[in-house]
């Protein structure tokens, strides 16, 4: 679909597990990674590892990211690990566990306003300087989208912020680790 419509995307936590056992035969594929992997082709591979870990659009004043940044660390201190994994932080700063630590999202103070995925246990995320978007589309849920006009930023109050979002209910169940876990 990328290369069908000339997307951009960011690397997720999927993409990079792929690439780290391409790069090394020794890093373990998980039941679901591994039907992938052996079906990448060339081209595929290529699409990958030419993806950046973010994706700036200053026409919007946004960073898109696949889960998050860590808050207080300059955005040149980022590790790719937190760009890809991140969901709450620890009183100490670092990652926390989500449902215990607060978000990252809740104690980010921004700019720019980072658009992020990766958390569909939480849904639709409204922080101040942060949008969580993962719904669950791939678990059956829905598929959101922030959609702005050209040269429009992200609105700062969630009521108008929810005009901007545009969420469709997933068509089918594209991964059930409840099904995985049978195999």
């Amino acid at each position: 679909i990328v290369r069908a419509t000339g997307a951009s995307f960011v690397l997720g936590n999927h993409e990079l597990k792929l690439l780290q056992r391409r790069k090394d035969p020794d890093v373990p594929l998980g039941k679901s990674h591994q039907p992938l992997y052996d079906i990448l082709r060339d081209s595929d591979w290529k699409l990958l590892e030419s993806a950046p870990f973010s994706l700036d659009l200053p026409e919007h004043q946004v960073r898109i990211v696949h889960a998050g940044i860590l808050p207080g660390v300059p955005w040149e201190e980022q590790k790719p690990n937190t760009l890809v994994h991140i969901r709450a932080v620890s009183p100490k700063g670092e990652f926390g566990e989500r449902g215990v630590h607060p978000l990252w999202g809740t104690l980010y103070e921004g700019p720019p306003h980072i658009v992020f995925g990766h958390n569909a246990i939480d849904g639709l995320q409204m922080h101040p300087w942060a949008t969580g978007l993962d719904t669950g589309c791939v678990y059956g849920g829905r598929l959101t989208a922030l959609v702005l006009d050209a040269g429009e930023t992200v609105p700062k109050l969630p009521r108008a912020r929810m005009a901007r979002i545009v969420s469709r209910a997933a068509l089918r169940v594209h991964y059930d680790p409840k099904a995985l876990a049978r195999i």
